[in-house]
């Protein structure tokens, strides 16, 4: 697969992000106090988590370092500046982590948590069932209607999620969330 870069707006020429999701500094040449110039080569910059959700870098200018998102460098790159009142917003999947430009999109914050397309399309769209008439008033909570998997669907999902299957592709044959999955797995 061929990786795309571009240079991050505002560290033109010292830093660019690719498609892909990573981000490298580029060769460039330094000079010294002394007047001499010295070739920094560029490399690859290390992701690291922010509290375990999306991934970081250190980018440094003139003597001043900055942490940034990798997924709003990315869009930054590519695609430009983000408007007002939008954010960067993962699109395919919950993966934080996953900030390839295919992924990635602007959106408004309420689009990012209250689409119900978005929750759909990841299987985490939880529908609230009208209680029946009788029991309305003693019930003041919704119910959350949960799928009807047998003992036997619940040991086959366990089965298939420690032989190293996704939840998500289990979740989508038997028509659960993959939340859902996670609590037959641990036996919630």
């Amino acid at each position: 697969m061929i990786e795309f870069w571009r240079d991050i707006p505002g560290y033109e020429g010292f830093y660019q992000a690719s498609d892909l999701g990573n981000v490298r500094s580029v060769d460039r040449n330094h000079i010294n106090h002394k007047g001499t110039v010295r070739v920094i080569r560029g490399k690859l910059l290390s992701l690291v988590p922010e509290s375990g959700r999306y991934f970081v870098v250190e980018l440094s200018r003139n003597g001043v370092q900055k942490r940034r998102y990798v997924h709003q460098l990315v869009m930054e790159a590519f695609v430009g500046p983000c408007p007002p009142g939008m954010q960067v917003s993962h699109t395919h999947d919950r993966n934080q982590q996953n900030s390839r430009l295919g992924n990635l999109r602007y959106d408004t914050p309420t689009g990012k948590t209250g689409d119900t397309g978005d929750k759909y399309a990841h299987g985490t769209l939880i529908r609230k069932v009208k209680p029946p008439k009788a029991v309305a008033a003693v019930q003041s909570t919704p119910i959350m209607r949960k799928s009807r998997l047998t003992k036997e669907h619940q040991e086959e999902i366990r089965r298939r999620r420690a032989a190293g299957e996704t939840g998500m592709s289990i979740a989508r044959e038997f028509g659960v969330s993959q939340p859902r999955i996670r609590q037959i797995v641990l036996g919630v």
